[in-house]
């Protein structure tokens, strides 16, 4: 009795991690990006960060829950007041990470380009910090591409950075879609960069939101149907699709 307590208490314990180790990990955080589940996308960052201190993850995995990290901090930041500190906390904790990357790999395009990324999530939690850090995003950014031009994630990090600074200090929507345009031809040449990865995805729809805001909504509905091509019944592209231009 005690031996089939023990098994059952073991395959309990191998259920709840069986999501995280078992799937495929970025077809889950993919799915959640859909689904707008970022309980399910919290819960695997938190249970790769768990296996990460273990010391068992490889180069390759430890940059890909930064990428995760990375997407979870952007959308805490996006709630405002409401996950203020959690996006503090966890832009803390994917800092760490980054930190330990640059020690094993040192400063690559890559690094760089999340420099960037994690500067400007700074001036996202505190505002008033944009005119004392703003250009040290910027300088992490051209660091980047100048290390490497052909890094998708370092010509997101510099389209983002060029969409999002105001044009009184240097920001241009053209210039960011030429960077994002770039990132995206280069991902499309990867199926894995490009099939059910919500980078990608994010991608397509952030090019799209710009042309919305020019009113080019030919242009526009082209990227959406490019989302529905990759992912048929996205309900959150459709109601844009029904809605554009009015």
């Amino acid at each position: 009795m005690k031996n089939i307590k023990l098994i059952l208490i073991f395959l309990l314990a191998f259920s709840v991690a069986l999501p995280v180790s078992a799937e495929n990990v970025s077809k889950i955080i993919y799915n959640s990006y859909i689904n707008k589940d970022m309980t399910r996308w919290k819960a695997v960052i938190d249970s790769l960060q768990n296996e990460q201190e273990l010391g068992s993850f490889t180069i390759e995995q430890k940059w890909q829950l930064l990428e995760y990290q990375y997407g979870y901090i952007a959308w805490a930041i996006s709630k405002k007041k409401t996950m203020k500190r959690e996006a503090d906390d966890y832009l803390d904790l994917a800092k760490d990470n980054l930190s330990k990357m640059v020690e094993i790999n040192g400063k690559t395009a890559l690094s760089n380009a999340y420099n960037a990324a994690f500067v400007a999530y700074e001036i996202g939690i505190t505002p008033f910090k944009a005119p004392f850090i703003g250009l040290k995003c910027m300088k992490y950014g051209e660091t980047a591409l100048k290390q490497d031009s052909l890094n998708y994630f370092a010509l997101i990090q510099y389209g983002n950075i060029m969409n999002y600074m105001p044009v009184a200090f240097g920001g241009s929507k053209t210039k960011a879609l030429d960077n994002y345009k770039k990132a995206k031809e280069l991902m499309r040449k990867k199926e894995s960069l490009y099939k059910d990865n919500w980078l990608y995805m994010n991608l397509i729809l952030t090019i799209a939101d710009i042309y919305k805001n020019k009113k080019d909504y030919e242009t526009t509905k082209q990227y959406y149907l490019e989302a529905l091509e990759l992912e048929p019944g996205y309900k959150f592209v459709e109601e844009l699709m029904e809605n554009l231009g009015k």
